[in-house]
């Protein structure tokens, strides 16, 4: 999917043309139930991970095994695009309880 795609390559400008022509920022892939924030937090493209909050993207949201942004990103050890997702990607409550749920999965994957 572009916006996958674009969340990818960090490019926050195909993110914004994409989403001007209609483009869901959180359009989950078939094959795994990721969306384009899931890519952008994997790949520590943490201006991107910005955009797509902007754009409405839900940091909740889980993949087909249960990840969320805040999981991968925290896995990867790319701490620019977990600290944006945790200051900005919600409630100060769901991000507290997200951050903890990300350091358990991450201390669980070694």
């Amino acid at each position: 999917l572009p916006m996958h795609l674009a969340a990818r390559h960090g490019s926050t400008r195909c993110i914004s043309a994409l989403a001007q022509l209609g483009a869901a920022p959180d359009q989950p892939r078939a094959s795994d139930q990721r969306r384009p924030l899931h890519v952008a937090a994997a790949h520590n493209h943490a201006v991107a991970v910005r955009a797509l909050l902007g754009l409405g993207a839900d940091a909740a949201a889980e993949d087909a095994n249960g990840s969320r942004p805040h999981d991968l990103a925290a896995v990867g050890l790319h701490l620019e695009a977990l600290q944006v997702l945790l200051k900005e990607g919600g409630a100060a409550a769901q991000v507290a309880a997200q951050r903890r749920a990300a350091v358990a999965r991450a201390l669980r994957a070694g």
